[in-house]
């Protein structure tokens, strides 16, 4: 385990001899505030180990914008009085109280239980060994942590969701707005946050399929990242192609229009993927991959990669794996797998007309 905090590696090292005086369960991995490579946000690329086997624990949201799949988000703790007033808690303090946390039913001991259960299912026998198939942030998006009320117990499952159900939901959200804005007639220009938060989501997916499509889940999140990054200085996904067609930068590596394109190239991989996985011919994932692999990402990679991508294929899960990756069956899986489908169908258009109304070609 690691400690991070944002405070100096003096204060940390203090906390971590009080945490743990026998160094049992940190030791000396500790990061802070020095060690971190962007101003005002923690990562993960300062932590060793893999992303998708890693868990957050924190009570600020907005320090992971980066990695908000990886985090259980749970109750800040208020012992002082200075901290309910900073804050702006209307209530008195633990101290002021003269009391402390329940060690049976308030924050911490809620969120152990949260942490034990992940923990089983991750190692879960029953699985295999094969861990570096398995994605933490698809257990924590299956348990749908939710930070509740201080009346509340702290933690608890929002609802019995599954990453494919979720996915589909978000999608659906924006498909409606798309589709309310064409029935009033009026132009629709998606707002960029809400846009890569939904897309946020279908890392999950990447993760679920192995390193067959690890190159494909780094090269999404990496864009995705930068969308992300970009909504704090861009409302809407119009802008950023507007800002990039002004500087003359559209199809330049790394700028947000290219890196759109590229996120766009994600939801339609996995689109396709589903929709050979639910045909007729009841297609091996490995086919149903490597067909939808072959249409969308194929003809815009180079060869070093498309010959890696098919020996990936080999990697891939099973049918069955897969569904039981995702907590589906089969009837369910075919639900939830036609409502993105049918939503992202939507949200693909919209780009794809976005980047045609400004004379952009689609074939890059």
């Amino acid at each position: 385990m690691y400690i991070y905090t944002m405070g100096e590696r003096v204060y940390a090292l203090e906390m971590a001899n009080l945490l743990d005086p026998q160094k049992i369960y940190f030791d000396s991995r500790v990061i802070a505030q020095g060690d971190c490579t962007q101003r005002h946000q923690k990562g993960l690329d300062v932590v060793l180990g893999q992303e998708s086997a890693v868990l957050i624990l924190d009570d600020t949201e907005e320090m992971w914008v980066k990695h908000r799949a990886n985090l259980i988000l749970m109750e800040r703790y208020h012992f002082f009085a200075s901290s309910c007033k900073q804050f702006r808690y209307k209530c008195k303090s633990l101290s002021e109280l003269k009391s402390d946390e329940s060690e049976a039913d308030r924050a911490l001991a809620t969120v152990l239980q949260v942490l034990k259960r992940i923990h089983n299912l991750f190692f879960d026998p029953e699985q295999g060994e094969n861990f570096a198939g398995r994605d933490v942030r698809q257990l924590i998006l299956n348990q749908r942590i939710r930070k509740m009320s201080n009346d509340d117990d702290g933690y608890k499952v929002a609802r019995a969701q599954t990453p494919l159900s979720s996915i589909a939901q978000a999608f659906e959200e924006i498909s409606d707005l798309i589709k309310k804005g064409n029935d009033n007639e009026v132009a629709v220009d998606l707002q960029l946050k809400p846009f890569c938060e939904a897309c946020s989501l279908v890392s999950v997916l990447f993760g679920c399929l192995g390193m067959a499509f690890k190159f494909a889940e780094m090269e999404y999140t990496a864009k995705l990242r930068d969308l992300l990054e970009a909504s704090k200085n861009f409302d809407t996904l119009s802008s950023i192609v507007d800002f990039d067609l002004k500087n003359k930068t559209v199809k330049s590596p790394g700028s947000h229009t290219r890196n759109l394109r590229r996120v766009r190239q994600g939801l339609d991989l996995i689109k396709e993927l589903f929709q050979n996985f639910l045909s007729p011919e009841n297609l091996s994932l490995k086919t149903a991959a490597t067909t939808a692999y072959q249409q969308v990402c194929a003809p815009y990679h180079t060869w070093a990669v498309r010959t890696a991508a098919s020996a990936g294929m080999c990697t891939l899960p099973t049918r069955e794996q897969l569904l039981l990756n995702l907590n589906e069956t089969d009837k369910s899986a075919d639900i939830e797998m036609r409502r993105y489908i049918k939503a992202s169908h939507d949200v693909i258009k919209i780009i794809d007309d976005l980047y045609i109304s400004r004379g952009i070609t689609l074939d890059w």
